[in-house]
């Protein structure tokens, strides 16, 4: 995208932005709605933490939306960009909301639960979709609209919506359906100006045909494949933090600060999404965006993050566990952070469907997190939380971070599996560069197809007699294709081409 694209489509990037920021902000009121109001149920005789299942039925709803984009398809991700797609999403999210809070005025705790499901999931796969519009964006625009998607709802929800905890349930569901509304017409005109105009739009293949065609280039294999590696890594860390977002539950709340719980959480999350934003701006606002960087920043600041909000809760429960959710909060959200932006960079590096590598990393993000967040319920039923089992959390975060994060050979292992890219040999590496080069002087001085082709195997030091067998034209054509490429690039030899494709 060149400075004029930029320029004509900041309008574009504005109704995109607050498109995302509405859908994103009304699926977590929901259930930050629902996580407070919440409380203790009784189903056959005993009775059950209702907020531990609420967060389990968001998590859930969360790997199911994410999940679905991922094994969608192609065609079918395509038939969910555009008015229709939109319009259903938004009608189907009104009457589901319509249903959440005529069960909060029945009282009903189980419908309020299940309805998360779906809320949560219908959100998610349509931020998948639409993810495709924000892959082609500049590093400075990417570097705005990540923080904003994820740090503005924060502020939505704990901030704005958070005033409304004491307010009459009319108030919620007007404030929520204002947002909806916002939401809808943003969409609805960014929609409109991408079928006029189209300039967010994204040159795309299907993200697995892609991988199959660079590891084909590949003579070297790993025995395990490099998806699954970076399934595990991501998938863990959603673990722990899964389980790190049950861990209040269970912790007493202090009074002798004259805090309430609410304020504590309310208080996490903001600074969290504050600090995870300042983080991820002063991490990236100088060089390039490349994935040996973003593994970087990965494990020097999400890892030890991450180890330090385990280990601070023993020593700040008197202080209302602040600082350690804190810190949680801040991994957690610089974590997803993280992940968008290098999304981002392997669909700028692969030419690959956004939607497609977007849905799949966060799918693995969120069934760490259900699975971390089960957990955490579990353990917050069956024992209570004391200060030896909590550093047995501790602990075991720990080492299993460690062993995710540092076994991964460092920054030369990010730049074969976290960037999704074969590990090459030298003739390998000679060929793709050498491919690249003509490329760019293919577009460079605007040679025809056929010039470009040509021009490739006169690089690999093909006479025109070849040429001709390997394009099946004659030898006559051949020349006329040599000829014109000369005369456009500007040289007057074979001698003269290759140094003059040799200069990069």
């Amino acid at each position: 995208m060149d400075a004029a694209e930029i320029k004509e489509s900041r309008a574009d990037v504005a109704l995109l932005l607050a498109t995302l920021i509405c859908i994103a902000s009304s699926s977590s009121i929901a259930h930050e709605y629902a996580s407070r109001f919440l409380d203790v149920a009784i189903a056959f005789g005993t009775a059950f933490n209702i907020r531990a299942f609420s967060c389990a039925a968001h998590a859930v709803g969360l790997a199911v939306g994410f999940g679905a984009a991922a094994f969608l398809g192609q065609t079918n991700i395509s038939r969910l960009r555009g008015m229709r797609a939109l319009a259903a999403f938004f009608l189907s999210q009104i009457g589901l909301f319509a249903i959440f809070y005529a069960a909060f005025a029945l009282h009903a705790e189980l419908a309020i639960v299940a309805l998360q499901i779906p809320i949560a999931a219908l959100s998610v796969l349509f931020i998948a979709v639409v993810a495709h519009y924000v892959a082609p964006l500049p590093k400075g625009a990417v570097l705005v609209c990540i923080p904003l998607c994820i740090g503005i709802p924060v502020f939505i929800v704990q901030g704005v919506f958070g005033a409304l905890e004491t307010a009459p349930l009319a108030a919620a569901v007007i404030a929520h359906l204002g947002l909806l509304c916002v939401g809808l017409v943003c969409g609805s005109r960014f929609f409109r100006r991408q079928t006029a105009n189209a300039p967010l739009k994204v040159k795309s293949a299907a993200y697995s045909a892609q991988l199959d065609v660079e590891n084909s280039n590949s003579s070297q294999h790993s025995p395990i494949q490099p998806w699954l590696l970076v399934w595990i890594v991501v998938f863990t860390y959603g673990a722990v933090f899964g389980f790190y977002h049950v861990i209040p539950l269970g912790l007493p709340t202090p009074t002798s600060f004259g805090v309430t719980a609410p304020i504590i959480r309310i208080s996490s999350n903001l600074l969290g999404a504050g600090l995870a934003a300042a983080l991820l701006i002063s991490s990236f606002s100088s060089g390039p965006l490349v994935t040996s960087v973003i593994w970087n920043r990965f494990y020097r600041l999400v890892f030890p993050l991450a180890v330090l909000a385990g280990l601070l809760i023993p020593f700040t429960q008197a202080q209302g566990y602040l600082l350690s959710i804190t810190c949680s909060e801040t991994a957690l959200y610089y974590f997803d952070m993280i992940i968008a932006l290098g999304c981002i960079v392997i669909c700028k590096t692969l030419h690959a469907d956004a939607t497609s590598v977007f849905a799949h990393a966060f799918f693995a993000r969120s069934s760490g997190f259900l699975a971390g967040n089960i957990a955490g319920g579990i353990a917050h039923e069956t024992c209570p939380l004391s200060n030896e089992l909590i550093s047995c959390v501790g602990i075991i975060a720990f080492t299993l971070l460690f062993l995710v994060t540092f076994n991964t050979n460092g920054e030369k292992y990010a730049k074969t599996v976290w960037g999704i890219l074969p590990k090459e040999d030298p003739k390998s590496r000679f060929d793709r560069k050498l491919h690249e080069r003509c490329l760019q002087l293919a577009k460079e001085f605007q040679l025809t197809e056929r010039e470009a082709q040509t021009l490739e195997l006169l690089a690999q030091n093909k006479r025109p007699k070849e040429i001709s067998n390997d394009l099946v034209l004659s030898v006559a054509t051949i020349r006329t294709y040599v000829q014109g490429i000369y005369t456009k690039i500007d040289v007057h030899s074979h001698d003269e081409l290759l140094k003059e494709i040799e200069k990069e």
